[in-house]
């Protein structure tokens, strides 16, 4: 369990923070989507041991656009974007997801699987 005082807003002692779990949540939400690995490596720019966890560069991610739910993913992987899992949430609140959008619920030929 967290102490207390925890602060949730500046990164650990290693450099991890909710920032990097909210990229790394956009990259599972990216595999579950497209069905491809994402790798949002923290150790991408790491220079030596000891070096802190940083977000990898956005140019090293893959593309999003026109993607469902991509603008969501884009922003989980810019820096300030979402500042809190509360956010993250509320970006997901103003969607109107339909399943038929996204094949959820339906083979890959479109027909559904309930």
């Amino acid at each position: 369990m967290l102490p207390l005082e925890w602060d949730m807003e500046e990164p650990d002692e290693l450099g991890q923070s909710v920032s990097t779990d909210i990229g790394q949540s956009g990259a599972v939400m990216f595999e579950i989507l497209v069905g491809q690995h994402c790798s949002f490596n923290l150790l991408q720019d790491w220079k030596e041991p000891g070096d802190l966890f940083t977000s990898p560069g956005r140019d090293s991610l893959p593309s999003t656009d026109g993607l469902w739910l991509g603008h969501i993913i884009e922003a989980c992987w810019t820096q300030g974007s979402f500042t809190s899992a509360d956010e993250l949430a509320a970006a997901f609140d103003k969607q109107h997801i339909d399943p038929r959008d996204a094949g959820i619920g339906s083979d890959m030929e479109g027909n559904a699987l309930l």
